[in-house]
């Protein structure tokens, strides 16, 4: 690794370089309070402490068994604290070196650490999920904070010390009461998972970096999201504020650091030097500096002080080429919503186009643009908004989908039918409760619309629709015609005095993706047919990409369209880098299709509607739940071959392109737990648990359980929940049914569930046992359910009492919730039947769980996400075996086979589908033939050298994609398998590229199968944790599956 540390200074400075010395990849660094010491943790297992001054390396610290994630200083600069993959925390005496203390208790790696403002606590983030509070002076462990549901990347304090900030790769940011351990709040918005989290000075503000490429600042007392920064073409790692709390710094896997102006959210400098992913960046004390460490073990100083010194962004010199063009935006997503038959296309269309159109019931969502203006913000900066309208469809059977298109709403017109006389309300009421279950930047502003009052009137009397409205929380009511136009100009006020633009974020980005945005925005706007007949002037761009506008076009298209329209010529890695930002966005509506394994490529198809994946998902619920004798399972290969039922309209019509989509709407439906994956009979199905209609077969209540109440997307939170506990690998039988499901552990016994729809948004879920099922299964499986209800439903919605029913099968009597709780009361151990006489036994089941019922909670956790992992890997290999695609070629003596071959395992269950001679080829086959096949058409090499000799079809193998890389038109990546004791003397040109260990991969030691699979993937290791899944690869790779 590099062992110098290179100091540019900005504008003029000259550079100065300082000895590094660490052996392996630096993943953190500090600066000490005063500036003149900084702190260094590796991949070595060390931390390095240097003068900042002279670049000398005054001390390596020394303990760590594993790489150093974190580093941090206590406010006096004489502690340092370190976290590691070796699952502990090390506290540090900066003066002598001296490990002071060891803290123990993560159970997974250790991936950041802070201490507060006083030094006397000190808190660590862990791949554990868990964040830990400790007690400096005595080391012990205060108090654990639970929450998030995957490994906590990044944790700070806020200068109170009252507060702390955590972000996780569970997409969110938690804020904590340091002194109860309470989440105060969840800030929800990014996309993907975040890695870096950071305060400011005043406490009032909070930063975050994320996977999804994208800072956020929040308001730290509302939670809202107020900017949105983007910029970088990857993942951002490290963020942080200056001391003043004016000025912000990034880094990111796109090798580069941004500096953002706080109050304007413009991006005024871009630091480029570094040649790999930046994974750590700090200010100091002053601000004049900033340090930035890289993964390849180079780090800088920068000198900020011409920067510093300015009172704001307009004051810096426009021309410098460090300060990119930028735009800003905000985008206000307006909903319609109903039940099927309402009115809403018809308003949609009176609403954007001013007149009636005849339309009918649509399986789709639609979005259109309501309104845009330009204005100038403070700093006579150039601001665009926005108005998205989304008609979403209303059959019951595609609500499960659409529910899924209701986040970051800010207004949400609500139609009830005005022909339903009897109980007009009833559809109104069910999307209320779903509404208030929606995620939202700020408070969703819900209005009541009566459609169609043309017809017959208002339903309802004045006074009922005002109650209606009181009781549901409406802003206010709307009668409408879309057919004369009554109320429509009323409506349309509403929605636009109504938006709380100051409340709604601000979006900076680089002025190349706001006009490839433009360029697709105006492409769906031609290809559907709704562009503003004012603008009919402008070129048409069909002409552009030299072909008619369809569903799916090649990104190679896009490019060179969007070159010849805009006149802007862009490399197709930077093209792909903002299709990929923009596709992460709901503002615009579009997919892309990208393998597993593949660099981005010009052949790569991209969705212009992906309200067609709306439309298919719901048209295979529908297929499921029409099954005879009511299964709610489907053919797999009736669903590839799209042979099921759906309006040719919304079909696309390329057979080819189809089978594309279906692949990537089964896996979706399969990653939001809407559907299971099961071989039944020796044929492959998909299952949806949650559209069975069978009746016959469910036991019926058992003798006692737990009824829970909630509200909210009723169908949903079912549909997820019984597909979750199906893959608690415990049960070795499940069964499902209309509303009810039976789960059967193998200890004995069966779990029970049924749902009862109580109308308006409510419903009721019944969960009782058999009594031979053991007490832990019985309360893991509660604690389980109540969480998922709790996470799911509308907050404060559920209540849990006692289900008891008579033990005799032949009477069932229920017992009434206050006698439960009266015998529980009175100690009693049993219920009797005042029918049957029988005895009942008595067994709280609303006491806390203990011990081993919270660990058959996390299990059925843990496994349901590791049982849609392995059944989406399963599909996604499924499909590339369909196309012939494999994603590396194994290369090994043959006398290694037995190590390669768990290697390729491995890759299997993550999606990524190896070649492997022994595999693939059939008897008969010509050796030769079938290898110069394999390696003219497998675009990467795993060259496996083990304790074995290298043979001569490994020879023949290594020279040949030795040819291919000196050509440019593959990758290689040398492997040192398992049983090698010394680093082999590698082919001379293999030396060339960077290897991967993989001996001591198998005990998760070593990081060796992550390495491999982001070489697999031409993606840099960056700032992640070196266990990852399916998932995680999809993520890497940076699109969707298929």
């Amino acid at each position: 690794m590099p062992d110098e540390l290179t100091i540019p200074a900005l504008p003029s400075c000259e550079e100065k370089t300082i000895s590094f010395g660490h052996t392996d990849s630096v993943r953190s660094v500090a600066f000490s309070p005063d500036g003149k010491l900084a702190l260094s943790g590796s991949d070595d297992n060390t931390l390095r402490l240097w003068d900042v001054d002279s670049g000398r390396c005054i001390r390596v610290l020394e303990g760590h068994s594993a790489r150093v994630w974190s580093v941090a200083f206590n406010s006096a600069g004489n502690l340092a604290l370190s976290g590691s993959d070796d699952n502990t925390l090390r506290l540090w005496d900066v003066d002598s070196g001296r490990c002071i203390r060891v803290l123990e208790g993560h159970s997974a790696d250790v991936l950041s650490v802070a201490f507060n403002s006083a030094g006397n606590l000190a808190l660590s983030g862990s791949d554990d999920n868990t964040l830990r509070l400790w007690d400096v002076d005595s080391g012990r462990c205060i108090r654990v904070l639970e929450g998030h549901s995957a490994g906590v990347h990044s944790v700070a304090f806020n200068s109170a010390g009252n507060l702390a900030l955590s972000g996780s790769d569970d997409n969110t940011l938690r804020l904590w009461d340091v002194d109860s351990g309470r989440c105060i709040r969840v800030f929800e918005g990014h996309s993907a998972g975040v890695y870096s989290v950071a305060f400011n000075s005043a406490g009032n503000l909070a930063l975050s970096g994320s996977n999804d490429h994208t800072l956020r600042l929040w308001d730290v007392d509302s939670g809202r999201c107020i900017r949105v920064l983007e910029g970088h073409s990857s993942r951002v790692l490290s963020v942080a504020f200056n001391s003043a709390g004016n000025l912000a710094l990034s880094g990111s896997a796109d090798n580069t650091l941004r500096l953002w102006d706080v109050d304007s959210g413009r991006c005024i400098r871009v630091l480029e030097g570094h040649s790999d992913s930046v994974f750590s960046v700090a200010f100091n004390s002053a601000g004049n500096l900033a340090l930035s460490g890289a993964f390849n073990g180079v780090g800088r100083v920068w000198d900020l002080s011409d920067i510093a010194a300015e009172a704001g962004p307009t004051d810096v010199t426009p021309a410098s080429t460090l300060i990119p063009d930028q735009v800003q935006y905000t985008n206000a997503k307006v909903l319609l919503v109903g039940d099927t038959g309402v009115g809403k296309s018809g308003l949609a269309e009176r609403l954007i186009h001013g007149r009636f159109v005849p339309t009918k019931s649509s399986h789709a969502r639609k979005a259109y643009v309501l309104g845009t203006e330009t204005m100038t913000a403070p700093g006579d900066v150039s601001l665009h908004r926005e108005t998205v309208l989304w008609d979403l469809a209303g059959q019951p059977a595609y609500r499960l989908v659409h529910q899924l298109s209701m986040d970051e709403a800010v207004i949400a017109c609500v139609l009830f039918d005005c022909r339903n006389e009897r109980n007009p309300f009833e559809g109104a009421a069910y999307w209320s409760q779903v509404l208030d279950q929606a995620r939202s930047n700020t408070k969703l502003k819900k209005i009541l619309v009566a459609s169609r009052v043309d017809v017959g009137g208002l339903p309802a009397s004045r006074e009922r629709i005002d109650a209606f409205v009181r009781e549901n929380k409406f802003d206010r009511f709307i009668s409408t015609s879309a057919y004369t136009g009554e109320g429509c100009e009323e409506l349309l006020q509403a929605i636009r005095h109504g938006i709380a633009w100051d409340l709604l974020p601000t979006i900076t980005t680089s002025s190349t993706l706001a006009g490839i945005r433009d360029y697709v925005a105006r492409l769906k706007s031609e290809r559907d047919g709704s562009a503003d007949p004012a603008v009919a002037t402008e070129p048409e761009i069909s002409k552009e990409i030299g072909s008619p506008i369809t569903d799916l076009l090649t990104i190679e298209a896009l490019r060179e369209g969007f070159a010849s329209y805009f006149g802007q010529e862009i490399s197709l890695d930077e093209f792909m880098s903002h299709l990929q930002r923009l596709e992460a966005t709901d503002a615009l509506d579009l997919l892309i299709f990208s393998s597993t394994g593949e660099d981005s490529r010009a052949e790569t198809m991209v969705l212009l509607d992906p309200t067609r994946i709306d439309a298919y998902a719901s048209a295979l619920l529908v297929a499921a739940k029409d099954e005879p004798d009511g299964p709610g399972h489907i053919l797999e290969s009736r669903v590839r071959e799209g042979r099921f039922k759906l309006d040719l309209e919304e079909r696309i019509a390329n057979q080819q392109s189809e089978r594309h989509l279906l692949w990537f709407v089964i896996e979706s439906m399969l990653a939001r737990d809407l559907a299971l994956r099961e071989r039944i009979k020796g044929e492959d199905y998909v299952v949806f648990p949650s559209q069975c209609t069978a009746e016959f077969g469910f036991p019926g209540a058992a003798s006692f359980g737990v009824a829970f109440g909630f509200a909210g997307a009723i169908r949903g939170i079912y549909a997820t929940l019984i597909a979750q506990l199906a893959h608690y690998e415990q049960f070795k039988k499940r069964e499902f049914f209309q509303d009810a499901a039976s789960y059967s552990p193998e200890q004995g016994g069966r779990c029970l569930i049924r749902l009862r729809d109580l109308g308006h948004g409510q419903a009721e879920l019944e969960v009782s046992f058999e009594s031979e099922t053991p007490a832990p299964v019985r309360q893991g499986f509660l604690e389980f359910v109540g969480d998922h209800l709790e996470s799911k439903s509308t907050p404060g919605s559920v209540t849990r009492r006692h289900a008891y029913h008579c033990v005799n099968k032949d009477c069932r009597n229920p017992f009434e919730d206050r006698v439960v709780k009266a015998r529980l009361d009175a100690r009693k151990k049993n219920l009797l039947c005042p029918i049957c006489e029988k005895k009942t036994t008595l067994v709280d089941l609303l006491a806390q769980p203990t011990a081993a019922g919270q660990s058959v909670a996390a299990r059925i956790g843990l496994d349901a996400k590791a049982g849609r992992q392995r059944m989406t890997a399963g599909l996604v290999i499924k499909a590339k075996e369909a196309e012939g695609k494999f994603d590396i070629f194994l290369s090994h003596n043959s006398r290694d086979k037995t190590a390669v071959e768990k290697i390729a395992m491995r890759l299997l269950k993550v999606g990524i589908r190896p070649w492997l001679d022994k595999w693939s080829l059939a008897p008969g086959d010509t050796v030769s033939d079938a290898l110069e096949q394999a390696i003219k058409t497998i675009p990467c090499a795993a060259l496996c050298f083990g304790p074995s000799d290298i043979g001569k079809w490994h020879i023949m193998e290594i020279r040949a994609y030795m040819e291919k890389w000196a050509g440019g038109s593959s990758r290689m990546i040398p492997v040192i398998l398992p049983g090698v004791k010394d680093t082999p003397e590698l082919p001379i040109f293999v030396r060339e590229t960077l290897w991967v260990d993989m001996r001591d991969w198998e005990n998760d030691q070593t990081d060796g199968f992550y390495r491999l699979v982001c070489g697999i993937l031409g993606k840099a290791p960056g700032n992640s944790p070196k266990r990852f899944n399916v998932r995680d690869v999809a993520d890497l790779q940076g699109g969707s599956w298929f």
